[in-house]
């Protein structure tokens, strides 16, 4: 594997041809790649990239926050943009790194904890959720949105990876 071919070229985003993208949709590869990436960008506003369930009985409450008001699910919103275009204009060094953009902010989104919106719009800092989080309170933390994510990016990534070394 020459790891030269990873590399993009940057000079190239100047001749581009903005008016004429290319969709190849008789290429799988092509294909499940610019989905994934397309789908990336839906996942970064995907409201439980982080959301937590506090169950007291009778009342449940959810507060969540979405990607893209995160300062990593905005990374991985803007991996995801590079990554459609490395797909419509045949850069697939783009499209790769793109992907791996995704998954490296998706996979940092597994291990966070921001601040959240809760049910009735107040905003939670992340300080007091960490605290609920290690207090005796029952609750659930689902971080669904950053798994999709992590899935789109890294499928995203090994298209590209095929594409390059077709």
């Amino acid at each position: 594997m020459d790891f030269k071919k990873l590399i993009p070229d940057f000079g190239a985003i100047g001749t581009t041809e903005w008016g004429k993208p290319k969709f190849d949709t008789k290429d799988m590869k092509w294909l499940v790649g610019f989905i994934c990436a397309a789908l990336a960008i839906i996942f970064a506003f995907v409201p439980a990239w982080f959301s937590i369930t506090l169950d007291g009985g009778i009342v449940k409450a959810t507060a969540s926050a979405m990607g893209i008001g995160t300062w990593y699910g905005i990374l991985a919103f803007i991996g995801a943009i590079v990554a459609i275009y490395g797909w419509l204009y045949e850069r697939y060094q783009f499209a790769f790194w793109g992907g791996a953009i995704i998954l490296l902010f998706a996979i940092i989104g597994l291990f966070m904890v921001p601040g959240v919106t809760g049910p009735l719009g107040n905003d939670i800092p992340a300080e007091e959720v960490k605290e609920v989080m290690k207090g005796g309170i029952d609750h659930t933390v689902n971080r669904f949105g950053a798994i999709l994510s992590l899935v789109a990016g890294a499928l995203t990534a090994v298209c590209a990876y095929l594409k390059i070394n077709e």
